[in-house]
């Protein structure tokens, strides 16, 4: 498979997808980014839509510290969404609301809570009150926190103790959570519209 504007000559077969790689390069994915970094496959500004994917193309997709930086995330989770397999793996990771991450990166513009992802779980009552708001639907599958002071991070697992003290402390304290990775599935229907 080849897409939009690429790099290297040979085509890569691969149903993963890396959004806004940087330099994090991974060999079993289509690494894109809008800068044309040594390992890119696929240099394309996200914020220009539709992005040169085929709908219901990758059965994983990546998105770690991106959605931040998008003025409008729900263009972008409707475009993760369509460029999706039903039942494809979306993993993302944003900075959370009140941490140093999120406020100290002059290029950050919106924030992100553990609840924001719900808009898009069709088993939660955030997306049943307001189903208007995306096309997007997934379910969520795990929220996890990473946490840590300067640039040590660890993780705290959904479902641990430490989990459920960092979910309520993290609502009242600045800086206790400081990264939000929410493990998603695309839920489609045969016809690839939401249901």
């Amino acid at each position: 498979m080849t897409f939009g504007a690429t790099k290297q000559t040979s085509a890569k077969k691969t149903t993963g997808l890396n959004l806004g790689c940087g330099s994090e390069i991974l060999d079993d994915h289509i690494n894109v980014d809008i800068a044309p970094l040594n390992g890119v496959d696929v240099v394309h500004d996200l914020k220009q839509l539709p992005w040169p994917f085929k709908d219901s193309t990758f059965e994983t997709i990546l998105a770690k510290h991106i959605l931040e930086h998008f003025a409008a995330p729900i263009a972008i989770l409707d475009e993760i969404w369509r460029i999706a397999k039903p039942q494809a793996r979306i993993t993302i990771r944003v900075p959370y609301w009140n941490s140093m991450d999120y406020a100290s990166d002059p290029t950050h513009i919106h924030p992100f809570h553990q609840t924001t992802f719900e808009f898009f779980d069709p088993s939660k009552s955030r997306c049943q009150l307001r189903p208007y708001y995306a096309k997007a639907r997934f379910k969520i599958l795990n929220t996890h926190y990473y946490y840590g002071y300067g640039k040590r991070y660890y993780l705290a697992k959904d479902g641990t103790w430490l989990h459920g003290v960092l979910d309520f402390l993290g609502n009242f304290l600045n800086n206790i959570i400081r990264v939000l990775e929410i493990e998603m599935e695309t839920i489609k229907t045969d016809a690839g519209r939401h249901p």
